[in-house]
């Protein structure tokens, strides 16, 4: 397998991190251009994923790996459809996780905002109570 050459042995990994529109270069397709992007829970874990669709292939690859985890492929002697069910390259508790952490991140965010909020409110009553005495 060579990337840059094009050498893909059936596309089952591709250049990491391509998004709509970008193309790779397959020596039996010639480019391939991305399709889109798309939103899925693959082998446990939320990934963003970059597909094609020809009228006979479907492919997703896994936007941070560039390796295959789910497609189709109709012809006319046999239909072909692969999922990923398990891998280590990426842990769903690790994402599951990643969420819950920016999610607290947020909350202590928003929280620290209301407590400043607060007291420069009640700061600015007591200036302005001092200056009418």
């Amino acid at each position: 397998m060579n990337l840059e050459t094009g050498h893909l042995i059936d596309a089952f990994i591709i250049p990491a991190y391509l998004k709509t529109g970008d193309t790779f270069l397959d020596e039996n397709k010639g480019n391939v251009t991305i399709n889109g992007t798309a939103q899925k829970t693959i082998a446990g874990a939320e990934r963003t994923l970059v597909y094609l669709t020809t009228s006979e292939v479907t492919t997703y690859w896994d936007r941070d790996t560039g390796v295959a985890v789910e497609g189709s492929a109709t012809l006319a002697d046999f239909t072909m459809v692969t999922i990923a069910e398990k891998t280590n390259m990426w842990d769903p508790e690790a994402a599951s996780s990643n969420t819950t952490l920016a999610y607290i991140l947020i909350a202590a965010i928003v929280t620290s905002l209301v407590l400043v909020a607060i007291f420069v409110r009640r700061r600015g009553k007591r200036k302005t109570t001092r200056m009418l005495y």
